[in-house]
């Protein structure tokens, strides 16, 4: 269910935009240093990962809200996903590494996505998704007090981060690392050291508790199986 008129939420200009740019920066960081040739970027957003990556990364960007491009320096494709018909833009084309950065919150069908996800890569490509943190949403929701009514569309489909994990694992891949999202400062110096800093899964396969009322969002690495 989605928000049935305008809100403005009281925290947008506190830390959300510093995180939003963090969160570019990150993927992006992580793509150029995967020496990937292609990224599919499947959003939410208008795009802007573009201007951070390599000028030799071909760049494929889709998003449900335009559905012309919101820009003319890359290849776009306008896309909603369908769980009863799950697939990927540019239909054929395989990537060396897929970017999810706020979307999966707008998936009811999550595991479908997944495994869509999972078609798509290369062997040994990469996988980026980030989440929305359950439980600093719980503390916003208190906070302010919000309705479902006035809820953000977005987060409608929160999970927690143990459930998202092994849905991603399930549709074959193999976890590799996860990094809290800085948010207090758009810096590019911060998002550098959140991936320097990223915190590898155990081998075990046990996973971590999570346990982080501060962060608002957080980076999972996962990578196709060569």
């Amino acid at each position: 269910m989605e928000t049935t008129q305008a809100v403005k939420y009281p925290w947008d200009q506190d830390g959300y935009y510093q995180e939003y740019h963090n969160r570019m920066r990150m993927i992006a960081l992580l793509v150029a240093r995967e020496s990937a040739d292609s990224v599919l970027d499947l959003g939410c957003g208008h795009g802007k990962m573009r201007h951070l990556l390599p000028e030799t990364t071909s760049y494929f960007g889709c998003d449900g809200h335009w559905e012309e491009p919101p820009y003319e320096d890359a290849q776009y494709a306008h896309w909603l996903f369908q769980a009863e018909a799950p697939h990927l833009p540019f239909e054929g084309k395989q990537f060396e590494a897929i970017a999810c950065s706020g979307l999966i919150e707008y998936i009811d069908a999550q595991p479908a996505l997944f495994r869509a996800i999972h078609d798509r890569l290369q062997p040994g490509g990469v996988f980026l998704c980030s989440a929305i943190n359950p439980l600093f949403l719980r503390f916003l929701m208190g906070r302010y007090k919000l309705p479902k009514g006035k809820w953000h569309p977005a987060w409608h489909h929160v999970r927690p981060y143990k459930a998202i994990l092994k849905d991603i694992q399930q549709a074959g891949f193999r976890l590799e690392s996860y990094a809290w999202v800085p948010e207090h400062q758009n810096s590019e110096t911060l998002a550098t050291e959140a991936v320097n800093t990223a915190v590898p899964f155990a081998k075990s396969g046990a996973l971590p508790s999570f346990w982080n009322f501060s962060s608002t969002q957080i980076l999972f690495v996962a990578r196709k199986p060569e």
